[in-house]
């Protein structure tokens, strides 16, 4: 049976505002991210990391090798792709505040 051909299971689900905790869709509110981004500068030696949002696939009946693959690589790339843009951001907030 090819990907393609996979049924997709048909499930109701209750609308629910979840504003303040995200929602079934696994979005992180967007307050989460605006409380961090505020947050970073205040950290002296940044050193930790928010991962917010759940890793299986929602659509395992579709998944492939590739893209379990693929999934499985995205969040380590991801976090090591903001650790690297923080850093840069911290010390440059640093240097212009130093500077002052």
């Amino acid at each position: 049976m090819k990907d393609s051909d996979r049924p997709f299971p048909r499930v109701k689900l209750e609308k629910v505002d979840r504003t303040f905790g995200g929602d079934y869709g696994c979005g992180s509110p967007v307050k989460l991210g605006q409380n961090l981004l505020s947050y970073i500068p205040s950290v002296a030696k940044l050193s930790f990391t928010i991962l917010a949002g759940d890793i299986p696939p929602h659509d395992a009946w579709l998944e492939t090798h590739l893209a379990d693959n693929w999934s499985r690589r995205l969040p380590v790339d991801t976090i090591n792709s903001v650790k690297n843009y923080a850093t840069n951001a911290v010390s440059s907030s640093s240097n212009s505040v130093s500077s002052l």
